[in-house]
């Protein structure tokens, strides 16, 4: 075979190999991302379900072991049954996402959705010996257009951040009308000054307090998938996390 030839084969060889080689590596790191993917989906998945299965656990003990008063077993069962809802809303939208979040916008009551949450997790309150103090009434109520189910399940996260790293004795829930938009906010007093971003996945505060440093990160997304931004703001020892969605006149 002449030497032209020959070198011509090598040249062509060496090409497959090279082609092959990166087709190898390729593969494998499509196969990495899938299995990074996967294990971030169950990651964020297991964060969704836990906390209604944990307030749901939780009433249902205490009821069976009648640990709360008869007056207030109605209160626990309508608990129980809204968490029940929420699970069931989280696995339907869980089975049909596909990297992206379906959003199905309606007109609801804000301040009615906060003290909802507020009650789910009101042993948990009683067990910390913090308060949770409203801006507004028990009969008034501010009327948005969002999906309410991803903003139940994104305010809860932020609620729920807030009851766990609580330094103080307060919570403030706010809700204001600001022109057109409707500006929602809950605000407690912490000692924490190692978030660098509230946001990252994985990001925790207290290393001392049980988590997996997802709550905030989900709410964002949630958040963002209606056209909103979550934000964070840090004054005089408190933090603050509020966004904003459009107001509706009424419920009609």
């Amino acid at each position: 075979m002449p030497v032209t030839y020959l070198k011509v084969l090598c040249i062509i060889l060496f090409a497959l190999c090279c082609v092959l080689f990166a087709i190898i590596v390729y593969q494998h790191r499509k196969a990495k991302k899938e299995r990074k993917n996967t294990k971030s989906f169950l990651s964020v998945t297991a964060h969704d379900i836990k906390s209604p299965l944990t307030s749901i656990k939780g009433y249902a003990d205490a009821l069976l072991s009648q640990d709360i008063p008869q007056e207030k077993s109605e209160q626990a069962l309508f608990i129980i049954s809204s968490e029940a809802s929420r699970l069931s809303e989280i696995t339907e939208r869980l089975s049909h996402e596909d990297g992206e979040i379906l959003v199905n916008e309606e007109i609801f009551g804000i301040c009615e959705l906060l003290r909802t949450i507020f009650l789910s997790l009101e042993r948990k309150i009683q067990g910390s010996g913090v308060k949770v103090l409203f801006s507004f009434e028990d009969e008034d109520e501010i009327y948005v257009k969002a999906d309410r189910n991803l903003i139940h399940e994104a305010l809860f996260n932020i609620c729920d951040n807030a009851l766990k790293y609580c330094d103080g004795e307060n919570i403030y829930a706010d809700v204001k009308c600001e022109g057109e938009k409707v500006r929602i906010s809950v605000k407690n007093k912490t000692a924490d000054d190692k978030f660098s971003d509230y946001f990252t996945k994985g990001a925790r505060g207290n290393s001392k307090i049980q988590g997996t440093g997802l709550g905030l990160y989900i709410s964002k997304k949630l958040i963002a998938a209606n056209k909103s931004e979550l934000s964070a703001e840090k004054c005089d020892g408190f933090i603050t996390f509020c966004f904003c969605l459009p107001h509706i006149e009424s419920e009609e």
